[in-house]
């Protein structure tokens, strides 16, 4: 998978404190997108040329997803004293967003 083994390129956001506003956006370049078969397992299907740096999420989503990621960070800073996460999380066929796995933040340098 390449996100997961560090080989794609990712799009990112910094989000204002208040989850309220993007402040910086980098979109990157995408080469492959990972499906799931209905058969089971996954595949990597490439992505077409005009969609290769469209951004994965529109702005308001990317906002929503903010809003949940500060809920989630709030809770283990409250229950954990952790201060940065990573959420990896996955989007279905509907849209809705399952979130896989949280963990603390080791690393600034993605």
């Amino acid at each position: 998978m390449p996100v997961v083994d560090g080989t794609g390129s990712v799009d990112s956001w910094l989000i204002g404190p208040d989850c309220a506003a993007i402040l910086e956006q980098t979109i990157g370049i995408k080469q492959v997108q990972t499906v799931a078969l209905k058969e089971g397992g996954t595949a990597n299907i490439e992505i077409s040329e005009d969609k290769k740096t469209e951004p994965v999420f529109d702005a308001d989503e990317v906002i929503r997803m903010a809003r949940l990621v500060e809920q989630v960070r709030q809770g283990l800073q409250n229950s954990r004293g952790v201060k940065d996460i990573e959420i990896e999380f996955s989007v279905d066929e509907k849209g809705r967003r399952n979130i896989l796995q949280v963990r603390p933040l080791t690393s600034r340098s993605r």
